[in-house]
């Protein structure tokens, strides 16, 4: 099964970071509930790095893989 990973930021402002979280839904022209929601960071590659480790680990494809190192971490595991 196909899997999409969608990322939501929140900005930053004065003394505030920004936050970032993933979210994986089924591949689908319907609207769908989320599968995982990875937990809220302020580096945005982490969150995505740690939803599409949980899509691979479970046998999801996912429609919009990244591809390189995310800070030493290879995107392929």
């Amino acid at each position: 099964m196909r899997v999409t990973i969608r990322t939501i930021t929140i900005p930053g402002g004065k003394g505030r970071a920004a936050l970032h979280k993933a979210v994986v839904y089924m591949t689908t022209e319907q609207e769908a509930a989320p599968l995982m929601t990875s937990e809220w960071t302020q580096r945005e590659p982490e969150a995505f790095m740690a939803a599409q480790t949980w899509a691979r680990r479970n046998t999801y494809i996912v429609s919009n893989p990244r591809t390189g190192t995310f800070y030493g971490s290879p995107a392929g595991r």
